[in-house]
């Protein structure tokens, strides 16, 4: 039998006859070990728990500061606590338009956290617990915030102009302490600290801004570092991840690719099938990210509200995958829309609801109900020659159904089902489904195996599952004749080899 490749990725071409890979809520995993059974393996993605239901009909962002933890759903600036539930608290109200707010914080002796929503700005002081509107006088028309070295800044909505606080006090805004950022000739439509500058990022060019020092405005350009030659094509999709700066970009040539900082220069990572696929979407400014670890893995999660889709790169791994709620026809984006790290606890805010869930591995659905999860896997070709297929075999742990075990339809116990179907026209069109049971509670040697396969000349398999267990593939391995092998060696042992 032959390995072909099965674990992997999200890689769907512009076309499906070039590469149709889909990895849907599944994450590619690439053990560090030499001795492992394989170089890359598939594991079910997290799932939720509701941790508490605020109410409400969209959660816009949270923060913590000094072991605190807080949700702005709506227009309610709620706090939230360990215990959950209805242990939480609103501590006031801000202007709400929908979208996600901008929160900043700085250290505990400001002990403070500015807040932008809905153009308005506002301060929550964690001494009185109020929530209070900065003087418009001094402030308004605000479209996102930041915190860097003792001092506020503001990002004036529609315009190349931010402004900073004075020191370490988010209530007061000298009318002086502000400056037009003229390096590049359009608006500013994020701003980002990162390594200790603040990012202002346009819609087709970049430039940081470092401490001077200087009076009344503290900041200036980093000359040094000049114009970043990318801009930023959502304003919400920027995230610092594994100690780094993540974004979807945008330049006078282009857009719609996501970008990482490398120093000051940006470096692509997503790749042609990923920007294939954004190409087709009718909005995309609308994007919004989130990054968050989890058991080692880095991931930046895009969320594209209008196109209804959910894209994740794993750094470790360097792959993307998909996340989605199947809703028994199609998959929808995931819902979540934010993250903090709180309490021990991966938060997500719900982008419909006021809901925060919990959201961990060991969590095997969402909220309950069965997360489905699809791998179709790289073509089985060799130059369109005939290929008979006699036996696939799905390398995975086995054994992991639960106790007291599922039933069937007539009420016998089963394992957890896997089901198995193919395409032999570039996915066009698909085979009816075959199931396999994957072994209950304990059957830890059972072996996955569809037999009789027929023929053909470009074949790709999927595969699919959706009850609550902890799915992991490890390999695939195809039986077939005449003379069928993998092409080449996997990517991971070439790499291997050269080293």
């Amino acid at each position: 039998m032959s390995r072909f490749g099965f674990c992997d990725g999200t890689y769907q071409s512009i076309s499906p006859n070039i590469d149709a890979e889909f990895c849907m809520n599944l994450m590619p995993q690439m053990p560090e070990s030499s001795g492992a059974k394989t170089s890359i393996a598939l594991i079910g993605t997290p799932g939720r728990t509701v941790f508490t239901d605020l109410g409400g009909s969209v959660n816009r962002g949270g923060i913590t500061l000094n072991n605190r933890a807080f949700e702005v759903v709506d227009g309610t600036f709620w706090e939230i606590f360990t215990t959950g539930g209805g242990s939480s608290i609103a501590r006031g109200t801000i202007a709400n338009d929908r979208l996600p707010v901008s929160m900043a914080s700085a250290s505990s002796t400001a002990n403070q956290i500015l807040i932008a929503s809905a153009g308005i700005a506002y301060t929550y002081d964690l001494t009185t617990n109020a929530i209070t509107p900065v003087d418009p006088a001094q402030l308004s028309n605000v479209s996102e915030v930041a915190y860097l070295d003792g001092f506020y800044v503001a990002l004036f909505k529609n315009s190349n102009k931010i402004q900073a606080s004075a020191p370490l006090d988010a209530t007061t805004w000298p009318g002086d302490s502000a400056t037009v950022v003229s390096v590049y000739p359009d608006n500013i439509v994020g701003i980002q600290v990162f390594r200790e500058e603040l990012w202002c990022m346009g819609l087709k060019a970049s430039t940081p801004y470092a401490d001077a020092g200087t009076s009344p405005f503290p900041f200036a350009v980093n000359t040094s570092a000049g114009v970043i030659e990318m801009g930023l094509a959502a304003q919400f999709s920027k995230v610092l991840l594994d100690n780094s700066l993540f974004w979807f970009g945008q330049d006078s040539r282009g857009a719609r690719i996501v970008w990482r900082a490398n120093g000051y220069t940006p470096q692509r990572m997503s790749n042609f099938a990923c920007e294939a696929a954004w190409n087709t979407y009718s909005r995309v400014d609308d994007a919004i990210a989130y990054g968050y670890q989890e058991a080692g893995q880095s991931f930046y999660v895009l969320r594209f509200p209008t196109a209804n889709a959910t894209w994740v790169f794993d750094v470790s791994c360097n792959r993307w995958h998909q996340r989605g709620r199947w809703d028994g026809v199609k998959f929808n984006a995931e819902p979540t829309l934010n993250h903090i790290y709180a309490f021990g606890l991966h938060l997500m805010g719900d982008a419909t609801s006021g809901k925060v869930y919990s959201q961990s591995l060991a969590n095997l659905s969402d909220s309950g109900a069965n997360i489905r999860r699809v791998r179709r896997a790289p073509y089985v070709s060799s130059e369109q020659t005939r290929i008979f297929h006699h036996q696939l075999q799905i390398d995975m742990e086995t054994g992991l159904g639960p106790q007291p075990p599922f039933l069937d339809g007539d009420g016998n116990p089963r394992g957890p089902l896997a089901y198995l179907r193919w395409s032999d026209d570039g996915a066009h069109t698909w085979s009816d489904y075959q199931e396999a049971d994957c072994g209950q509670d304990g059957e830890y040697s059972k072996r996955i195996i569809w037999s009789r396969l027929g023929e053909s000349r470009n074949r790709c398999y999927e595969l699919s599952m959706d009850d609550p267990i902890p799915w992991r593939i490890v390999d695939a391995y195809l039986s077939a004749t005449p003379g069928y092998q993998m092409p080449t060696e996997r990517l991971a042992a070439q790499l291997r080899k050269a080293s």
